[in-house]
């Protein structure tokens, strides 16, 4: 009997805890198991979201938490309110946890940096720091290069909120031009037309092509139309005419087929004269030609030959004689035709 009236204390403290298990296990209260463990007792965490600091700071701190604060910026909520939680509203937690708390700093404002002349990477890195929404509008310039701030609204120093907005004008360098056609122009005119166009004069290279007369543009690259930048060099390909052949031999023949020979091979023909007697069998016939026969030359260029001729006949001479006055007072004037002796043979 003594050894039971010693365990019914100890098991009164047992009965009692259990019931207070019971009854306060699953409560936002204190649990005894939790207090007996050192532990906080269980809270709902509140909706903070557009109350002022202050008022949120001391509800937080009513239910036991402990309030941490970092400030943002916002572009609806006012300064100094409640725009973000941790942990979020609804969540459990205990006396003593800490809560962050996100205060609205308001809206964000930067002040516009000079932006023309400067790379636009360089501006918009300035200005994405600060979170400004930026709007880039590419535009074509002939003397800006690619990349470069050309406009920009607002102006320098204007104080811009983050929910403004920011237009910048970027160049994009010189438009694209076409290149213009250069067929059968001679190289001075292909240089003049590329000047025009705003292209610059290229390389250029010879090639033989009958179709094309000699000296002008058989074709260029990049080919016409293409579309390229400002002072893109442009190569020209310039004919030299038909390729050479060797010119035909017409030395000991007469002028007029020898001519004929040599404007059918395509030369153009000019005549040069040797001077022979009266009645010399070369009268007419060619005696030499330049270039000689067998040398390779462009068809299109002048072939000269040397074709014999007699010397033009002489004119009589003609001898005007004034004579003497006569008494009435008249002149007389006589015309003597003189001849040259002709020389008979044996005479």
């Amino acid at each position: 009997m003594t050894k039971v009236r010693g365990l019914l204390p100890v098991v009164g403290a047992v009965l009692i805890v259990a019931a207070a298990v019971l009854l306060l296990g699953f409560s936002d209260t204190l649990n005894p198991l939790d207090a007996i463990r050192g532990l906080g007792r269980v809270v709902t965490v509140p909706d903070f979201a557009g109350s002022p600091l202050p008022r949120a700071r001391a509800e937080a701190e009513n239910l036991g938490l402990k309030p941490d604060t970092r400030s943002a910026f916002s572009l609806t909520a006012p300064r100094g309110t409640i725009i973000g939680q941790k942990p979020a509203a609804g969540q459990k937690a205990r006396s003593g946890d800490p809560i962050e708390l996100v205060v609205s700093s308001g809206v964000n404002r930067t002040r516009m940096p000079a932006a023309v002349g400067r790379p636009i990477a360089e501006v918009t890195r300035e200005l994405g720091d600060p979170g400004v929404p930026v709007e880039i509008i590419e535009v074509s310039n002939e003397t800006v290069a690619n990349g470069i701030v050309v406009a920009q609204s607002p102006a320098p120093d204007v104080l811009v909120a983050q929910a403004g907005s920011v237009r910048l004008e970027v160049s994009s360098g010189p438009d694209s031009r076409p290149v213009p056609d250069l067929t059968g122009l001679s190289i001075e005119g292909a240089a003049f037309r590329l000047g025009k166009a705003g292209l610059l004069f290229g390389p250029v290279t010879q090639a033989d092509d009958p179709a094309v007369v000699a000296g002008a543009v058989i074709s260029s690259a990049p080919a016409q139309g293409t579309k390229v930048p400002k002072d893109t060099p442009v190569a020209l390909t310039v004919s030299n005419g038909s390729a050479p052949i060797p010119v035909p031999e017409v030395t000991k023949t007469q002028q007029v087929p020898a001519t004929e020979v040599l404007r059918a091979a395509g030369f153009l023909v000019d005549v040069a004269g040797q001077l022979v007697v009266t009645g010399d069998p070369g009268v007419g016939n060619v005696f030499g030609q330049n270039p000689v026969a067998g040398t390779p030359y462009r068809p299109g260029q002048v072939v000269t030959i040397v074709v014999g001729r007699v010397p033009p006949p002489r004119r009589a001479a003609t001898t005007t004689t004034t004579l003497a006055t006569t008494p009435t007072g008249s002149s007389t004037t006589t015309t003597v035709k003189a001849s040259t002796p002709t020389t008979k043979a044996g005479g």
